[in-house]
């Protein structure tokens, strides 16, 4: 894990740390607490999930989600309105996250990887995705918010259904 001197000692960029986050994290989506979970989004989030291999630059490349947090915000909205049939019954998911590593640390924000595994359940079918993530995370009022989140699905270049839930 890279140090930077100029970081706010504070500021717990240790992988436990950022373990213990990205955990947080994948269960306030996993127990439906949507609204919980916009609470740890920056105002400037970039949420990607690009198609056609591990893109470097969402604005260059064909994407299957590239949300900024009104998106995110109507995407929540959605899910949890009712009123799109498309998310009727809604789906159930599991993360399993794994492999977390903190490879970058600059001032107050932190660049993590981790490993996915998804479990999606809708209609007695259920669908595994699986993938890699990145989050840049920022360190803000005693607290790690999401800056960025990247997910490289391992089938992104296949036919992916409609992605009814929050990766």
């Amino acid at each position: 894990m890279a140090t930077s001197t100029n970081r706010p000692a504070a500021m717990p960029a240790d992988e436990a740390s950022v373990a213990k986050f990205l955990f947080q994290e994948a269960a306030l989506i996993d127990e439906e607490r949507l609204s919980d979970w916009l609470a740890l989004i920056e105002d400037d989030i970039e949420y990607w999930l690009p198609a056609m291999g591990d893109a470097d630059e969402a604005k260059r490349s064909v994407s299957l989600i590239y949300d900024n947090k009104t998106r995110l915000e109507d995407r929540v909205w959605r899910l949890q309105s009712g009123l799109a049939h498309t998310t009727d019954p809604a789906s159930k998911i599991q993360h399993i996250i794994s492999n977390i590593t903190v490879d970058q640390v600059a001032r107050d924000e932190v660049l993590a990887h981790s490993s996915l595994v998804l479990f999606a359940l809708r209609r007695g079918q259920q669908t595994t995705y699986a993938g890699r993530c990145t989050h840049r995370l920022r360190w803000r009022d005693g607290s790690w918010h999401i800056a960025a989140k990247k997910v490289v699905l391992l089938n992104n270049s296949e036919p992916i259904d409609f992605l009814q839930f929050i990766v």
